[in-house]
């Protein structure tokens, strides 16, 4: 009986040492083949010992690169097929070519739509993979067009992580960005009203939104394409926190959309509004210059400016009349032609705030070697 069994198990042991020899022998043939024949061998070897065709993946990967993006795009549907991801995800950054690359991706992402487990193997790129490991498969993702992907995609985008930035989400974004252009401001509104209620990449996605309508190089955006931002962002900014929403109003104003970024104000300043439904600011220019007693004077000609809720910024608008007020300086050469202008960076609540608004701007001149003081000036009504 003993003998027996000691057979049977010097059998089986001979019987593992002749197959393990069988799936080197596939390794070793691979190593000397090309094209059909390669993908045929490796194929084998998949079926021979999944293990070794993980280890010998790099060595397949070589010799199918001489048959370009599509030999190696056949070879990786093989392990992919097989869920050998790991040598799959490490290979795009093994080729040197980095237009290969972005067509060995796409090609890859192309058989989304028939094989369900390139889907699989993309989302877990999505959690398996570095940050930049990742990115480098943001082609296979744009081209990969199956349901089940779109669904997994926006979900993963409407839904950012708790915090400032992520690489791996940003490059989700990017994509769909790519993929779906304007339309992608549906999607990506919802992603900003999420991330101001959990921390997370907002200013990140605002600037995405921006990205949604840009136009070739050299053109324009459409006007459409504007107006539906304007409107995306706007929206944005009515269901988020104020200091939030001052930051769309700033992305607006610097798009020179300066009525919907006022149309903001009252969202952001809620307890600013005045009884007219316009707003109160300080606005000064500083009259500075050496004295021939050789001190440093400064005069903070003040007013209150009356704004009807119509602009955003009204730099322009005060800045003339603050530099036409009667010059106060005697026996002294001017420092500063033409006068700088301030503006308060918030709305008033009331008149009565100005000299404190103006506080900085005091405090400023003064680290500056000067002795400063307040003239207030008559208000200033904007129409």
């Amino acid at each position: 009986m003993g003998i027996r069994i000691a057979l049977a198990g010097l059998v089986a042991l001979v019987s593992a040492d002749i197959a393990e020899a069988k799936c080197e022998s596939l390794v070793r043939t691979g190593s000397n083949q090309e094209g059909p024949a390669l993908i045929r061998t490796y194929k084998r070897l998949i079926a021979c010992d999944s293990e070794e065709a993980k280890s010998a993946y790099s060595t397949f990967m070589q010799r199918a690169g001489s048959g370009g993006p599509e030999a190696l795009a056949e070879l990786a549907m093989l392990a992919i097929e097989a869920q050998l991801w790991n040598p799959v995800w490490e290979m795009i950054g093994k080729i040197s070519d980095y237009n290969a690359r972005d067509e060995v991706a796409a090609v890859i992402g192309e058989k989304c739509a028939e094989t369900e487990s390139v889907v699989n193997f993309l989302q877990g790129a999505y959690f398996g993979l570095r940050d930049l490991d990742f990115k480098q498969w943001d082609d296979a993702l744009i081209t990969c067009t199956a349901p089940a992907f779109e669904e997994w995609l926006i979900r993963t985008v409407e839904n950012p992580p708790a915090k400032q930035y992520d690489e791996k989400w940003d490059t989700l974004a990017d994509v769909v960005v790519e993929r779906k252009k304007v339309a992608a401001l549906t999607h990506l509104s919802t992603a900003a009203i999420a991330a101001a209620a959990n921390n997370g990449p907002y200013d990140t996605i605002l600037s995405h939104m921006a990205d949604a309508i840009d136009a070739p190089f050299g053109q324009d955006p459409k006007e459409e394409d504007v107006q539906a931002l304007q409107a995306a962002l706007v929206e944005v900014a009515k269901q988020v926190d104020p200091e939030r929403a001052r930051a769309v109003a700033g992305q607006l104003a610097d798009a020179g959309s300066e009525e919907q970024a006022a149309s903001l104000l009252a969202t952001i300043y809620p307890d600013r509004v005045q009884s007219n439904g316009g707003f109160l600011y300080a606005a000064a220019s500083v009259e500075a210059g050496t004295c021939q007693d050789g001190s440093k004077k400064a005069i903070v000609h003040l007013s209150v400016v009356n704004e009807p809720g119509q602009r955003f910024d009204i730099f322009d608008e005060v800045s003339t009349p603050l530099r036409e007020v009667r010059p106060r300086l005697k026996k002294c050469s001017i420092d500063t032609d033409p006068w700088p202008i301030w503006v308060s960076e918030t709305p008033l609540k009331k008149s009565g705030e100005a000299e404190d608004a103006a506080s900085r701007l005091i405090q400023d001149w003064e680290g500056r070697g000067y002795s400063v003081r307040i003239r207030n000036e008559r208000a200033l009504d904007i129409e």
